[in-house]
């Protein structure tokens, strides 16, 4: 059922001492899955959703966050890196698809890979196999274009977290 051939990115899990409690926050929301239409295994590649080709999603009309929230957060908190990514974004008063939502993540988690690489910032020790960039060894690490986005998770109040798979790694 998750993309053959690949491993669930270990996310450092989210901890609501990060944001504020909300008044309900054992209350959560069922996941959002993307998938494409008539493909077995739950999962899109990053490149497909960016690519000029726009994949067919299932759902993807469908309105996906009609849960009071004006806006959500979504948490990255990629292994090996201290610095967690937060993005907030408006629901558009539950407005918002699962096309929209998913472009949406694909560009948040391209822009975090780009930014990791551009400042050329290290991977902590131990952690080398999840190097976004070049690799301490010189070897090719992630890009961010061949992760997979499998779901969207809620973690309690306004907070998320994307499901990422990446290809098994030599």
């Amino acid at each position: 059922m998750w993309p053959t051939n690949h491993l669930l990115v270990p996310q450092v899990p989210f901890s609501e001492e990060r944001a504020t409690p909300k008044s309900y926050p054992d209350m959560k929301h069922s996941p959002i899955i993307f998938q494409l239409v008539d493909f077995p295994e739950v999962g899109v590649r990053i490149s497909k959703i960016i690519g000029n080709d726009t994949p067919r999603i299932a759902g993807g009309g469908d309105k996906v966050l009609d849960i009071g929230d004006r806006e959500i957060k979504i948490w990255l908190l990629w292994p090996g890196y201290d610095e967690p990514l937060q993005k907030r974004i408006k629901t558009q008063s539950g407005a918002i698809t699962r096309d929209t939502l998913l472009l949406v993540i694909a560009k948040m988690i391209l822009n975090f890979a780009e930014k990791i690489q551009s400042s050329e910032l290290p991977v902590k020790p131990g952690y080398e196999s999840w190097t976004i960039g070049t690799r301490p060894d010189g070897r090719a690490g992630l890009m961010g274009p061949e992760l997979f986005i499998t779901r969207l998770i809620h973690l309690g109040g306004a907070n998320w977290q994307p499901e990422l798979w990446a290809p098994r790694f030599n």
